[in-house]
């Protein structure tokens, strides 16, 4: 883990792009906010900053970019793991 890579992470506009997607396929409620409000969240991913510097390292100059780095998969996942978490959003109790 790396703190440079963790905050370059958390400022990718093109990673952003990708999981505001991803969010709003899943019909999130104000998709951009919400991902931008989650910026560290998604620096601190399990497997995202090894993933992500292995694109850097391979000399990406786009790593948010970069399909084969932080997979749709490992967004998705991310994506649905934080929208659950969110009090809100909780499921698993209904009233």
């Amino acid at each position: 883990m790396s703190f440079k890579t963790q905050a370059r992470l958390s400022n990718d506009a093109d990673l952003h792009q990708r999981i505001t997607a991803c969010a709003a396929i899943k019909e999130i409620p104000q998709p951009e906010s919400w991902v931008r409000d989650k910026s560290w969240q998604w620096a601190t991913q399990p497997g995202w900053d090894d993933a992500y510097s292995v694109a850097i390292n391979g000399g990406s100059e786009t790593p948010g970019n970069e399909e084969g780095a932080i997979t749709d998969r490992m967004i998705e996942s991310a994506v649905s793991r934080l929208w659950t978490d969110e009090p809100a959003n909780d499921t698993s109790n209904p009233a």
